[in-house]
């Protein structure tokens, strides 16, 4: 039998002979995107979420967002053997970028990160008052300084990254105790961070009250704590020693060797 071809009637919609590999994501008006010429997309311009599109990303090729997925359903001979997902793709950073921070900062990296910077750069970064303010010296402290990089637990794994959370804010996190044990861990007491110096120091123990009075009030630290070597609380080492006796003869030479007896505030005053 004659084989008979139909040429009327046929729809000039692009479905009726392509298998919509979007799936129905983009529509039916193929035309809108491709065209007859090679199929090919020549050129797409996003008109949603501008800011996302700039910077960094706007070098990117179509396929590092909407990566091709294998379809599940049989197509038509000759058809992608893929489907990309465009309207449902996913927007956060975490999609396309692995989070070098183990969970610690959430998921919300353009509060630190700028798509404007080259490899996504910190334009910059101020610690709030609530967690732990930079103030005085801290302020020309390079990142690195306190935050180093680790390997161990995380909040979403074991791995390496650099600790931003559970960092110590005790100043023992960063500093050597240069006084080895014998006061607290509480520098801020005596020290400020706008110089770390000592700008000024009273003596508030009640067994010095009596202590510095006449000459003794002008006293410089050095001339009592001096720096010795030798066992303290925490260590073996050098350090200043501020433990020191209040007679005296722990300062003074004694001019008469001991022949009128270790009281020399019974002639003697400041």
């Amino acid at each position: 039998a004659p084989v008979v071809t139909d040429f009327k009637g046929l729809s000039t919609t692009c479905a009726s002979c392509h298998t919509d590999v979007h799936r129905g994501e983009l529509g039916a008006t193929c035309e809108t995107c491709h065209s007859s010429t090679t199929f090919a997309l020549p050129k797409y311009a996003h008109l949603r979420q501008l800011d996302l599109f700039g910077g960094q990303h706007a070098t990117l090729a179509c396929e590092k967002c909407h990566a091709p997925e294998p379809l599940t359903a049989p197509v038509r001979t000759g058809a992608s053997p893929f489907r990309v997902s465009f309207k449902k793709a996913a927007t956060a950073c975490v999609s396309c970028h692995l989070d070098v921070h183990l969970g610690q900062e959430g998921t919300d990296c353009q509060t630190c990160h700028s798509l404007d910077r080259a490899k996504f750069a910190i334009p910059g970064f101020l610690h709030p008052a609530q967690s732990f303010a930079l103030t005085g010296k801290h302020t020309a402290v390079v990142c690195a300084q306190c935050h180093k990089r680790e390997t161990g637990p995380f909040p979403s794994g074991t791995g390496s990254a650099v600790r931003f959370k559970g960092v110590g804010r005790e100043c023992v996190s960063c500093h050597a105790d240069v006084h080895l044990g014998q006061l607290n861990t509480r520098c801020e007491s005596c020290h400020s961070a706008a110089s770390f110096k000592v700008a000024n120091y009273q003596h508030t123990s009640k067994t010095t009250a009596g202590f510095f009075t006449g000459k003794h009030v002008s006293t410089v630290c050095a001339n009592c704590h001096t720096p010795q070597t030798g066992q303290f609380p925490a260590a073996i080492g050098t350090a200043v020693r501020f433990t020191t006796g209040t007679a005296c003869v722990s300062c003074h030479l004694d001019k008469h060797r001991g022949a009128l007896g270790p009281n020399c505030g019974g002639c003697h005053r400041p």
